[in-house]
């Protein structure tokens, strides 16, 4: 049990209470019936018929230790009989009614709402804060909720809400009249871009999100990815990952994220094999030459044409420059300076008479 308490006056015939709800912050609603003249009000309705009997409406603190506001409405013979919730909070009576006043004024305009994160999971201890006639702060409750009661009917109050690393957008709610529920999101934004390697797209490169909040995506088919509800205002840095490649750049950093930002990237295996044809003048393949493949520090390696005149390296280190000779008895054929960072295909060589 989270409380238990009464409610009533003092008469020798009965208080009922008819029906009950509970709004999202706990405050208990009881409308019913009344035949006591001390019934407990708290900013009853102006409107209220007299001060015998008669349907009442009464609103209790989430504790239960104390009324928010508790009223009168019509004569001695009318009596709440149905009690509903909006999801601002505000309660709608259905009651029998001998009495010809019409309740038409609202006892307790409140402002109501919750403060969610930027995956919709609700922040505690927000402070909200209500600038108007009355004004002060608030704190959400362990589910993200808040309420301003005993607010001022026609007034204009403007709700601002503080989470350390969040920004949220004020909202107003001018001439309030009834309740209205106001709830608060972070402003949000997202990083998403494309990793190609050698003219191609890239997938399954794992993109790692860290500093303001800590993500990973993988790129899909066409070699994109998307980093969504990233809260504003913080730094983040992307780095990509794949095992056998290196990336330009190896990571991008995005100071103070205040709009959607493209990081995309270009890799390069960190191996590749060079392949080509040997042929002479005349166009017919060269068998038995002899192909070399010299690296920046001068170590050779070398491979001789087959009947077809071709020739492969494979598990070439990429991302520096190879100088690659062709040897015959019978033939020249000029070097060729290669920066290697992708497989290269048809590096061919024609010899020289």
């Amino acid at each position: 049990m989270v409380y238990s308490t009464y409610l009533g006056g003092n008469s020798t015939q009965n208080d009922e209470g008819r029906a009950v709800a509970v709004n999202v912050v706990g405050n208990a609603y009881v409308t019913g019936l009344t035949n006591s003249a001390n019934f407990p009000t708290a900013f009853p309705l102006s409107t209220a018929d007299g001060t015998t009997g008669g349907a009442f409406l009464a609103k209790f603190t989430p504790s239960g230790t104390a009324l928010v506001y508790s009223t009168r409405f019509g004569a001695v013979a009318d009596q709440g009989l149905g009690l509903a919730l909006d999801g601002a909070g505000n309660a709608f009576v259905t009651s029998s009614r001998s009495s010809a006043t019409f309740v038409t004024e609202i006892a307790d305009p409140t402002v109501i709402g919750r403060v969610l994160d930027e995956d919709g999971i609700p922040i505690s201890g927000a402070i909200v804060n209500v600038t108007g006639v009355p004004s002060g702060p608030t704190m959400t409750d362990a589910n993200g909720f808040y309420t301003f009661g005993l607010l001022t009917s026609g007034n204009n109050y403007s709700i601002a809400v503080s989470v350390p690393n969040y920004i949220f957008v004020s909202q107003v709610s001018n001439n309030l009249v009834k309740n209205v529920r106001l709830d608060f999101s972070p402003l949000v934004y997202s990083l998403a871009g494309q990793v190609t390697s050698c003219g191609s797209v890239l997938s399954g490169v794992t993109m790692t999100l860290t500093d303001g909040k800590s993500l990973t995506r993988t790129t899909d088919g066409s070699g994109n990815y998307s980093l969504l509800n990233l809260p504003a205002g913080r730094n983040y840095t992307i780095t990509p990952s794949l095992a056998g490649f290196v990336f330009t750049p190896a990571s991008q950093a995005f100071t103070n994220l205040s709009v959607n930002q493209t990081a995309s990237f270009t890799a390069r295996p960190t191996i590749a094999t060079v392949s080509g044809r040997v042929t002479t003048p005349s166009g017919l393949n060269l068998r038995n030459a002899v192909v070399a493949l010299i690296d920046s520090q001068g170590v050779r390696r070398t491979a001789t044409t087959s009947s077809f005149g071709l020739y492969s390296f494979g598990d070439t280190t990429t991302g520096q420059s190879y100088t690659l000779t062709v040897s015959s008895k019978r033939y020249r054929f000029s070097p060729q300076i290669l920066q290697i960072d992708c497989n290269l295909t048809n590096v061919d060589f024609v010899g020289l008479e």
